[in-house]
């Protein structure tokens, strides 16, 4: 296990094919997951988490963040902490078009998506996302 923690400064942290643990702090900070089974703790910044594969719970923090779905990026993301409006979700890479390109389907307090072998748990409800919360191809 690697537990990284970040500093004031706009900080890069790749995590490894196993299991990792990310908190930062301010600053404009870039962290990309690994293969593995994946932690992230967002702290206040323009945050951009790159998520690939495995299995990731990520938690944005304040301010606008980024999470991008690398292209081929698969497993099961928990997505955490998604304000509507100010931080997005970048599908772009995946080549993904639009939400017709998805399986969208309330769970809960929340929103699962699905796409290829990668499936997506967001903490909003379907009606609380919109198209402009995401970056298409």
């Amino acid at each position: 296990m690697t537990w990284q923690i970040g500093t004031s400064l706009d900080d890069y942290y790749s995590a490894s094919d196993s299991y990792d643990v990310f908190t930062t702090f301010s600053g404009n900070d870039t962290i990309e997951t690994g293969g593995g089974t994946d932690f992230v703790f967002a702290g206040v910044g323009l945050d951009t988490i790159v998520v690939g594969s495995g299995t990731n719970y990520v938690r944005g923090g304040l301010d606008s963040d980024t999470f991008i779905f690398a292209q081929g990026a698969s497993g099961t993301t928990f997505l955490r902490g998604f304000t509507s409006g100010e931080d997005v979700i970048d599908l772009s890479d995946m080549g993904i078009t639009g939400m017709d390109d998805m399986i969208v389907r309330s769970y809960g307090a929340g929103t699962i998506l699905y796409t290829d072998d990668l499936t997506i748990h967001v903490n909003l409800t379907p009606d609380q996302l919109t198209d402009s919360d995401f970056i298409f191809a």
